[in-house]
């Protein structure tokens, strides 16, 4: 599976699901590191002027893993659909799309479903993994016009408090 690690510059945002650690209070001046996941669900709160396609998602690790399970399920269903349509025909081609000019087999398509489905059965490890070790996790979406924000994530990154778990 790819893993982006900077902005795309020909789109408006950038999606991703980051994980942040939690950050330690200092004993002496009490204060510490800002919540990224928390800052940028205030910016979404605010006015549009201010905070132009950035937003958060899903702002809890719940959240985010009932939406890969939703994902799962419906990768799960594509499958379930070849297996009626193409019933002992599984190796036979066919095109997916009217005026298509690719053929596909169901056997293919069984197959494609089955990678996805483990694909992201690995992230709702890398999920897990995180949250049970305290880590904040939501999935946002970043504006390529939010340049303070997108240095704040760059920032927090190279200080090692937020992780890209997907994109």
């Amino acid at each position: 599976m790819k893993t982006r690690t900077g902005f795309v510059s020909n789109s408006s945002t950038s999606s991703y699901i980051i994980a942040c650690k939690p950050s330690d209070i200092c004993p002496h001046c009490g204060r510490s590191d800002p919540d990224f996941i928390g800052l940028l669900t205030e910016l979404a709160q605010m006015n549009d002027q201010y905070s132009d396609d950035t937003q958060v998602i899903h702002p809890d690790a719940d959240e985010v893993l009932e939406n890969i399970q939703r994902e799962i399920k419906g990768y799960e269903e594509d499958k379930m659909e070849s297996f009626r349509e193409h019933g002992k025909d599984l190796d036979k081609p066919y095109f997916p799309w009217p005026r298509c000019s690719c053929q596909t087999t169901g056997r293919e398509d069984i197959g494609r479903c089955d990678k996805y489905i483990s694909e992201l059965r690995e992230k709702q490890a890398k999920i897990e993994q995180y949250r049970n070790d305290g880590w904040k996790i939501a999935d946002v979406d970043i504006s390529y016009h939010d340049e303070r924000i997108r240095e704040m994530f760059e920032q927090a990154k190279k200080n090692g408090s937020l992780v890209i778990l997907d994109f």
